[in-house]
């Protein structure tokens, strides 16, 4: 099983910064609102200021597909996916971002599950909301323990009989520590060189899975083709 972000991972940007940038103006008692309520409800008062100033949905959409990928990222996928890998998103974005973005790439049919804030057109408006309402993980946001969705989903599959004997996972940020945290010594964790986790993995001796950091994702294939053969 190999989990994986979106922003700044999968993609070489930040989706939701991207889509900030379509709006000319933004109030300060709208920028206020992530120091109050958090970053998705924020997001969701971006989305309806875009609607007010008559930026349709095609057009964020069409902005968000348009970020590139990391890079090697799209060949990564497709190598994971002709070795029977598994591989989940867990990010702090949305679905209709993520979803579309995989459908313009042409790798959707790689990804097995998206666990994201939910998103949805009402009417011409784009909406999201969050993922879940946690109080339990002091180190992730309110919305989103991408440890306890990584965990969730762990149990789930062997409710379906199927057990995976290596975890990895890929992240660039500092909601990305809780899920690794998780981690055995036999699992990986690929930090994207010089960004938040990659410094916060320096910091810390809690971490048990192997590190091996990476600003190309052929690291990661290599990587886990190895671990494959290894297993065999």
């Amino acid at each position: 099983l190999t989990a994986i972000d979106f922003d700044y991972t999968i993609i070489n940007d930040n989706s939701d910064a991207v889509v900030r940038q379509l709006l000319t103006d933004i109030p300060q008692s709208v920028e206020d609102l992530r120091g109050i309520h958090g970053w998705t409800f924020y997001m969701n008062e971006i989305l309806r200021l875009l609607h007010e100033n008559k930026v349709p949905a095609s057009e964020i959409i069409e902005a968000v597909v348009c970020i590139p990928p990391t890079p090697n990222m799209i060949d990564m996928f497709l190598t994971l996916k002709n070795m029977d890998c598994e591989v989940i998103i867990i990010s702090d974005a949305n679905t209709m971002f993520i979803e579309e973005w995989l459908k313009a790439h042409g790798v959707r049919d790689c990804i097995h599950k998206i666990y994201s804030n939910p998103a949805k057109l009402q009417g011409r408006r784009l909406t999201i909301k969050g993922y879940h309402e946690q109080d339990w993980c002091r180190i992730s946001a309110k919305n989103m323990c991408k440890g306890y969705i990584l965990s969730e989903y762990i149990t789930e599959r062997e409710k379906a009989g199927i057990v995976f004997r290596y975890l990895s996972y890929c992240g660039d940020g500092r909601n990305d520590l809780c899920p690794i945290l998780r981690l055995r010594t036999e699992d990986f964790v690929f930090p994207r060189k010089n960004y938040t986790l990659d410094k916060l993995l320096k910091k810390t001796d809690k971490v048990k899975p192997k590190i091996v950091p990476w600003s190309d994702t052929e690291i990661i294939v290599q990587t886990l083709q190895k671990l494959r053969l290894k297993r065999k």
